[in-house]
């Protein structure tokens, strides 16, 4: 009797003792599964930080090219330093 006794009262030790085991493993678990979480909406805020970072980058090029169009479109327009002038009136300026 003293033997099923003791076997009884180790099964429910080990009872006692896998229950605290499966509550702090299903604690760890939940905390891990909010940590996933947070994970996956951090990426997603990083993901759309660097689509509008690829956006304003584009637009960017954009910019250069077309300062830089408007650049060589003033340097061909320019005539080298010479100017022209129209005198209007030329016959009643000079006295004629």
């Amino acid at each position: 009797i003293n033997i099923l006794s003791d076997s009884i009262q180790i099964l429910n030790e080990d009872q006692t003792r896998l229950n605290t085991e499966s509550i702090h493993c299903q604690n760890t678990l939940d905390h891990l599964t909010q940590d996933v979480s947070t994970v996956k909406i951090s990426m997603q805020e990083q993901n759309a930080f660097l689509d509008g970072t690829i956006v304003n980058h584009e637009i960017l090029q954009q910019d250069i090219q077309s300062m830089g169009q408007k650049v060589l479109d003033m340097n061909t327009n320019t005539n080298n330093g010479i100017f022209i002038w129209k005198i209007s009136n030329v016959q009643t300026r000079m006295g004629m």
